[in-house]
């Protein structure tokens, strides 16, 4: 396992986007699969993950985080926002000085998208929050006990192009 300032992509990117790179090498974990190296979403690995594990195992593992010390940004709310669209897990992201979560419905950008794809979702994590505090009843500057809450519940967000839903998962 390496990280990105010891592994660095050899795709030929403009100078903003190597500057970034090099900003968040730090963040990034870089994982040697048989013999190949992996640069993008987590996908289709998720999906050969859910096909060699059992449902249930999946759900209790993806409920595991593991807190990076010297991490610039945290999406707390990793793993707990839905899209309504494709049912897929939004993913964390950092844009305009600020945490966010987004869902591409599938799409990367190594390949051209479709017509028909649906546009992305963008939500910013403080207006989740703010969201979920005032549907869970807790009190606004509490993030850690929103993020909690939803965990031991096994509660999520239900992301719409339109809004939010909160919604308890059945659980396994």
């Amino acid at each position: 396992m390496h990280t990105g300032e010891t592994t660095l992509s050899t795709v030929r990117r403009p100078s903003a986007h190597r500057a970034y790179l090099r900003e968040v090498s730090r963040q990034t974990t870089v994982l040697h699969l048989q013999g190949f190296i992996f640069f993008g979403t987590i996908t289709r690995v998720e999906e050969t993950i859910r096909a060699l594990v059992s449902e249930p195992d999946f759900v209790t593992v993806q409920g595991t985080r593991a807190v990076r010390e010297d991490a610039k940004h945290c999406c707390r709310l990793s793993g707990l926002l839905r899209c309504t669209l494709c049912d897929r897990t939004f993913e964390g992201h950092w844009a305009n000085h600020r945490a966010g979560y987004r869902c591409r419905h599938g799409h990367t950008s190594a390949h051209a998208p479709t017509l028909d794809r649906p546009k992305n979702i963008y939500v910013r994590q403080d207006t989740a929050m703010a969201y979920a505090a005032a549907e869970l009843g807790i009190p606004h500057g509490r993030p850690e006990q929103v993020t909690d809450r939803l965990r031991a519940t096994d509660t999520i967000i239900i992301c719409m192009p339109t809004g939010m839903l909160i919604r308890q998962e059945a659980r396994a």
